[in-house]
């Protein structure tokens, strides 16, 4: 949404995308863009979706070199390189923003719903195992797409754990955070989406 709210400033008359952008733990978000910056997210995908193969194959060498992650196999079944689901362009951007409130309201239902059931279900004793873990691998092949995204040349990923420093170049190596916070965040308990 906040890419969205970003876009604000396009012109209003230029023609604008609803899409829902599936993330690499597939948790889907639903976002309006103006036509010019769909176009670009739409390139950078396709880059990220060459370059996806060869992250998890780094993150999944890094995974078994951490003594803490050794004993446990990589979720890679579980990762899926981003992609846009549903795209619909509309003539403006207000028509864009109703359409994108519309949905954002009927997900939100959905949610409540889905909550709702994980409620009872975790009642009965049949929690989620091992979330933890899967968002520390895509966090893992995130920060390994990003390095491979700016030595091509594309655009690094916001919100990822890895990013460039003021100052970095383009293909420059770039450093990550100490593992001790990876490892505190792991052990943390996750707040529900």
């Amino acid at each position: 949404m906040a890419a969205g709210l970003a876009a604000g400033a396009a012109c209003a008359g230029e023609p604008a995308y609803v899409f829902k952008l599936v993330n690499i733990t597939r948790e889907a978000e639903w976002q309006t863009m103006s036509e010019v910056e769909y176009k670009a997210l739409e390139k950078n995908l396709k880059l990220e979706e060459k370059l996806f193969s060869k992250a998890v194959e780094l993150a999944v060498k890094e995974w078994k070199a951490d003594e803490l992650n050794k004993k446990f196999p990589f979720p890679s079944s579980k990762l899926t390189a981003r992609t846009i689901k549903s795209p619909t362009e509309y003539s403006s951007r207000e028509k864009a923003e109703e359409q994108l409130a519309k949905v954002q309201d009927a997900e939100a239902r959905k949610m409540e719903k889905q909550a709702e059931k994980e409620k009872y279900r975790n009642q009965r004793g049949k929690d989620k195992v091992g979330k933890v873990d899967v968002q520390s691998a895509a966090d893992l092949v995130l920060g390994k797409l990003n390095e491979l995204l700016v030595k091509a040349g594309g655009e690094a990923i916001q919100n990822a754990p890895v990013e460039l420093k003021a100052g970095d170049k383009a293909g420059a190596k770039v450093e990550k955070g100490p593992k001790e916070g990876k490892k505190a965040a792991a052990k943390a308990p996750r707040a529900p989406n």
